[in-house]
Formats: structure tokens, C-alpha cells, sequence
């Protein structure tokens, strides 16, 4: 895994890249970055945050209790 939270997978890192424009995280040398860039790491741990997050407030005001 790469990232402050060790974020795994290719379809994470692809949709990262689609987020950063249309970046490429899954070819060499770029993955690295995923791993030893501070910003990117810590933009790629916040970007999966708030996506698993904004699931979880869709799921619930879609199907409350």
C-alpha cells in the first residue's frame, strides 16, 4: 500500500489520477510518488477518506432508518 493510510489497489490509484486531472499512478516511476511525495500522500489518504465517507452520508439519507 502506498499513502499515510497505505491505500492499495489499482483501482484506488486510478481513480486518484482521474481526481488529479488525469494523472497515470499506475505505471512506473508514479506510483512512488503515491508513497514518497508528502503532498501526494497525503492528498491520496484524504481523497479515500472523503469518498468512503461521502458513501456513507449518501447511503444514509438514501436508505435511513
Amino acid at each position: 500500500g502506498r499513502g499515510l493510510i497505505q491505500v492499495t489497489g489499482r483501482i484506488n490509484y486510478e481513480l486518484y489520477g482521474k481526481y488529479r486531472g488525469g494523472l497515470d499512478f499506475t505505471t512506473d516511476p508514479n506510483p512512488e510518488l503515491l508513497a514518497n511525495d508528502a503532498f501526494i500522500s497525503s492528498d491520496l489518504s484524504f481523497k479515500y477518506w472523503v469518498s468512503k465517507y461521502w458513501k456513507y452520508l449518501h447511503r444514509q439519507v438514501l436508505i435511513p432508518d
